[in-house]
């Protein structure tokens, strides 16, 4: 199998994932109901807007509620929406995916709150960066020296 990691970025964009381990953390938030979206979280209300937004665009895509949940600066924090989800429901796993650019301070604060399964950041040391992130990259340079 591939080594690349599906990040939440790439199953947004409704793209296929190439690792086993990311197959199964789309299955896992398909086929379970306690999916959550781990956003590192702001004090600028346009940023949890956003978290919101790309929580609804992954529920739309995995045609499953997505609960989004931050890791600071804003609520529900990630280790809340966890508890709640298994007090709800604790027959059924809790599958979170990270919206977090790289490992860290928040991916560590994330694996802390202890979720049956855990996406990766868009960002893995020794792989390569997902293209649609280089895309995006020279695109915002390109603009920026225009």
């Amino acid at each position: 199998t591939s080594s690349a990691r599906c990040s939440f970025t790439r199953i947004a964009r409704v793209r296929k994932c190439s690792s086993v381990e990311s197959l199964y953390l789309l299955t896992v938030l398909r086929h379970e109901r306690a999916s959550i979206l781990a956003c590192a979280g702001s004090t600028d209300p346009a940023g949890v807007a956003d978290c919101r937004t790309m929580a609804q665009r992954l529920a739309g895509h995995l045609q499953v509620p997505v609960t989004a949940a931050f890791i600071s600066a804003a609520e529900p924090r990630l280790g809340e929406a966890i508890n709640a989800a298994r007090t709800r429901n604790p027959r059924v796993r809790t599958a979170v995916a990270t919206y977090l650019l790289a490992p860290g301070y928040f991916a560590d604060l994330a694996a802390a709150c202890t979720p049956d399964v855990l996406g990766k950041p868009l960002l893995v040391p020794g792989e390569n960066p997902p293209q649609e992130l280089v895309d995006l990259v020279i695109k915002r340079y390109r603009q920026a020296i225009a």
